[in-house]
Parts: structure tokens; C-alpha cells; sequence
């Protein structure tokens, strides 16, 4: 997929545009391309709307209930060091995690949180923290052979720190 879209756009939204487009500045104009490698197609043009848009709706985020493209859209914000769609992200998110009935952090979205994210990722720790608000404990027991390694870890690590989590836990990244 090759498309040319305001450089000024993408610099204004983004630190890593700007870093790539600032290293070209001094060259002579060209108009070859920015290559991003292993990215969705589908979700880079989700991104760009937003790029455009600035909010995150249809066509961006057609389907409430879909968290794992609201945790796949936070990652590739992450990559490509864009903290407003982070927080949109986040926000909508976490709006999907306290709608649901009954309030709880899916395996599939616990599992999918993991393989898109790093160690210290404020998403996991937001997934643990909203794990540890929402699900009953014997449910740990019941999915630790499906849930990731690391986030079996992260929620002992939470329970024997005793950190009390809060949904009022904001992450604003700017």
C-alpha cells in the first residue's frame, strides 16, 4: 500500500514522523516513501482517519465490543510514537472493559494485551489492575493454563505488593 498523505500532519501527531521526516529535511526533496514495516494496512488507514479526524469513530472504530482492535490501534500508536491516539485508545478501552457485562478482562483480551505489548506496559498494567478489580480470584486457578506466563507473574506481583488499583487511574502520555 503506498500513499501520500501532509507530511505536516503526520509530524504534528507523531515524534517518530517528525524524526524521520526532520533527518530527510536537509536532503535534497524526494518522494520516496517512509516504509513501515508489519503493519496492517486496515489499521494504518483506521490510524490515519484518526490522523485526519482526531476522534475515534465509525469509520475509525466501527465496532463497540471490539477491544482487541482498540489494543491493537494503542500498539501501533506506541510504535509510531503517537500519545493523543494512545490515550484515545486507552480511554475507549477502558470504557469497553466497564461496559462489559459482567465487568471482567477476558482471557482472549488478557492474552491479546501480552503479545502486543512489553514488559511495563501501562496497558498491562491497567489489564492487571482492572483483572484484579473485576474477576473473582478462583478464576485465576481456572485459566492459568490459557493465560500468558507474564501476566500469571504480573497479577501475584500485584497481590503480594498490595497495590489497590483504581479506575480512576488516568493515562495521559504527552
Amino acid at each position: 500500500m503506498s500513499e501520500k498523505h501532509p507530511e505536516y500532519l503526520l509530524r504534528d501527531c507523531s515524534s517518530l514522523f517528525d524524526r524521520l521526516c526532520g533527518e530527510r529535511a536537509g536532503e535534497t526533496p524526494t518522494d520516496e516513501p517512509i516504509e513501515l514495516k508489519d503493519t496492517e494496512p486496515d489499521l494504518f488507514r483506521r490510524m490515519l482517519l484518526w490522523v485526519y479526524r482526531g476522534e475515534l469513530t465509525p469509520p475509525i472504530y466501527p465496532f463497540p465490543g471490539d477491544g482487541e482492535f482498540l489494543v491493537d490501534l494503542w500498539a501501533l500508536a506506541e510504535r509510531l510514537e503517537i500519545p493523543n491516539l494512545q490515550n484515545r485508545a486507552f480511554q475507549a478501552l477502558k470504557a469497553e472493559i466497564e461496559n462489559r457485562s459482567p465487568r471482567s478482562v477476558t482471557s482472549e483480551m488478557i492474552r491479546h494485551v501480552y503479545h502486543k505489548t512489553g514488559k511495563g506496559s501501562s496497558l498491562r498494567i491497567y489489564t492487571v489492575g482492572a483483572w484484579r478489580l473485576y474477576t473473582p480470584r478462583r478464576q485465576l486457578r481456572r485459566d492459568q493454563d490459557i493465560l500468558p506466563r507474564e501476566f500469571i507473574e504480573d497479577i501475584y506481583e500485584a497481590i503480594l505488593e498490595g497495590s489497590v488499583f483504581s479506575f480512576r487511574m488516568t493515562w495521559e502520555r504527552v
